[in-house]
């Protein structure tokens, strides 16, 4: 039931092209440390590393990281299949489902 719950929420935010966005713009320059952190957590969501993508959040990364190229962590994490990341990333209370992609 969780699975088939889990794919309609995935494949409902697939067919919107619903996506996160980083306060930056896509394209823009960060401070390295910063990147680093970024850089960071959207390797963690490529990876479906939950545990890690959690405390990234916890820490105070924001779910709308985006990439360099304007990728959103959530596209990201439905890009690669990282269905457990993209449940977390869903679930996250400061994620912004409006903004496209």
């Amino acid at each position: 039931m969780y699975k088939t719950i889990a794919t309609c929420c995935l494949l409902s935010v697939i067919s919107l092209s619903v996506s996160l966005t980083h306060a930056q713009t896509p394209g823009s320059v960060l401070p390295q440390a910063q990147q680093y952190q970024v850089d960071s957590f959207l390797r963690d969501v490529k990876f479906n590393d939950a545990k890690a993508v959690k405390k990234g959040l916890a820490s105070g990364m924001s779910p709308n990281a985006m990439d360099n190229k304007g990728n959103s962590a959530l596209t990201i994490a439905i890009t690669e299949k990282s269905l457990d990341v993209a449940k977390l990333l869903i679930d996250t209370p400061s994620i912004d489902l409006e903004r496209p992609n």
